[in-house]
């Protein structure tokens, strides 16, 4: 069976950011012309054409990830387009690096007009940058690994130091001028940066806002009990709850969410589960009933009468 992930050499989980880069170095590098269009580079540049197609496309990565090349046989699936049109889509245009040029047998016409047209800056590299949300709510700086091209068509590792600003968001992006893809007669592309935000063990984030939820016992759902809740900043909240605490019941503390880019913060949304004991005993139980209802109970459920 075809492996389109181990192809682009990405995890099944990967982002469709983490795809489109993995295309993007991969079809640059086993481009045909490229490589003075040996039969293997073309093959290969079918095969990772064909392997983001599918990852980039979710009604056929969903077949795939289901019932793999069999299930897109089964439907039907065919490329829909050639590989260099891909490519050329892709890219904005078939000469992302300057020394490689299309045959005329390679590409059809509205490529080679594509071919013409001479940008002002090299097309922008794209990273996807993985931070965790500790990291956006401090800001940070990291090391990242970008693959770009350089004027001799060469695929280039370089690592760039990120300034990750406090309050940076899942899928927001910054550019790094002129430190991307170079191509002849034009200035140095950018390199775009887009934030993913990893799952976290104990937060969500909705905009600005936190949200934790807080598990407490039935005792504490009483009333009057002190909840300690972690901050992303490691100094802890201590919120304080003098109500009866209902479960999904919610307590909204006021700026101790995520920096909303403003100098202020958004809030912290706290939903209460509450817990009950998987066992109490009959004068417990008597108890609980008798403080509830305001009176004694009448009724010992299990007991039996004294009637004769």
């Amino acid at each position: 069976m075809t492996d389109y992930y181990k192809i682009l050499n990405i995890r099944r989980d990967a982002t469709l950011d983490e795809v489109r880069n993995a295309y993007r170095v991969l079809s640059m590098s086993w481009n045909p012309v490229k490589n003075n269009n040996s039969d293997e580079a073309a093959n290969m540049f079918q095969t990772v054409a064909e392997a983001y197609d599918v990852l980039s496309t979710p009604q056929y990565r969903g077949i795939y990830d289901l019932r793999g090349s069999r299930g897109l046989s089964e439907e039907n699936y065919v490329l829909s387009r050639t590989p260099e049109k891909i490519f050329s889509k892709f890219f904005g245009t078939s000469n992302p690096f300057a020394q490689v040029t299309f045959s005329s047998a390679f590409v059809d016409e509205e490529t080679k007009r594509q071919s013409n047209v001479l940008s002002v800056r090299t097309a922008e590299a794209g990273v996807v940058l993985n931070c965790t949300l500790e990291e956006l709510y401090c800001g940070a700086q990291k090391y990242a690994n970008v693959s770009t091209m350089s004027l001799a068509g060469e695929v280039v590792e370089k690592t760039i130091l990120v300034d990750v600003k406090p309050g940076s968001t899942n899928g927001s992006t910054f550019l790094y001028k002129t430190v991307g893809n170079h191509d002849k007669g034009k200035e140095p592309g950018d390199v775009k940066f887009t934030i993913n935000q990893l799952p976290h063990s104990l937060f969500e984030v909705s905009g600005s806002n936190l949200h934790y939820k807080a598990t407490i016992t039935l005792s504490e759902a009483m009333g009057n009990c002190l909840i300690d809740v972690p901050t992303l900043d490691g100094r802890g909240v201590c919120v304080e709850y003098g109500e009866v605490i209902a479960p999904n019941d919610v307590k909204v503390v006021a700026g101790e969410g995520m920096p909303n880019g403003n100098g202020g913060y958004g809030d912290l949304i706290i939903r209460f589960e509450v817990t009950f004991p998987k066992h109490l005993e009959l004068d417990q139980k008597e108890t609980i009933r008798s403080v509830l209802s305001g009176k004694p109970c009448k009724f010992r459920w299990g007991t039996q009468s004294n009637k004769k």
